[in-house]
């Protein structure tokens, strides 16, 4: 079904939902078409909030290359969310270092994701470092679709910050498509 059925079908749910709303008030003998309508509404809402997630993890390592930064901030929430963890995204500003919260296990770790088309400096390594006090968080990453500079590896092993690289990105990406 195209994006334009789907969207009629929810608008014309949607629009049977409200007539018997409002036929409630005349008649309780329409409550059955009001709760058939909100059930088929939210049914193409979930459909269609499933497949944009499913489209998501589908992406293959040249789509994020062209990702900007906060589709490749909610490509990387959703992939954490496959793995098992509860994800909260920052705000795009003033997110003090971090872009994604991570919870499983009784742990938070803190992410900085960095879509990028060159390699990625010591500034990412700092900026998580002093998330994981703001947030009380237990570990850092920084994730990337490129690698790290010497020195951002450097700072991050001193740091005991998790850098993952674009190939190891891409074994996630792989591992969870195939789950």
């Amino acid at each position: 079904m195209s994006r334009r059925k789907k969207d009629k079908a929810s608008d014309s749910c949607l629009l049977l939902f409200i007539l018997g709303l409002g036929g409630i008030i005349i008649s309780t003998e329409l409550l059955p078409i009001v709760i058939i309508g909100f059930i088929v509404f939210y049914f193409f809402r979930w459909k269609q909030i499933s497949n944009q997630r499913r489209k998501i993890l589908q992406s293959n390592i040249r789509e994020i290359d062209i990702m900007n930064g906060i589709e490749f901030e909610r490509f990387m929430a959703a992939t954490f969310e496959t793995m098992g963890y509860e994800v909260n995204m920052t705000s795009v500003s003033g997110d003090f270092g971090a872009d994604l919260i991570l919870k499983k296990d009784n742990r938070t770790i803190v992410v900085q994701a960095k879509r990028h088309n060159q390699s990625i400096g010591i500034s990412a390594v700092q900026q998580v470092h002093a998330a994981i006090s703001y947030y009380k968080a237990d570990e850092a990453w920084v994730v990337t679709n490129q690698d790290y500079s010497k020195a951002a590896y450097e700072l991050a092993q001193k740091s005991n910050i998790r850098l993952i690289n674009r190939n190891q990105l891409i074994e996630i990406i792989v591992k969870n498509q195939e789950a």
